[in-house]
């Protein structure tokens, strides 16, 4: 039988590390909420766009 590695628990301080996020990630993950609010705004603005230049486009063919 092969002899299976025994399982080390890490330390307190190294638990505490894992679970504590870095400064820089914490940073970036509220600068990548805004950059998807941005995102989405953009594409809410593209979409109203093309709603209206099919309108006109319409009104052109129509006139």
């Amino acid at each position: 039988m092969e002899s299976r590695p025994s399982i080390v628990k890490p330390s307190q301080e190294v638990r505490e590390k894992i679970v504590r996020l870095p400064k820089s990630v914490e940073g970036r993950k509220e600068n990548d909420d805004a950059e998807r609010e941005k995102r989405e705004e953009n594409a809410l603005l593209l979409c109203c766009f093309c709603v209206v230049m099919k309108k006109e486009k319409k009104n052109l063919e129509k006139g």
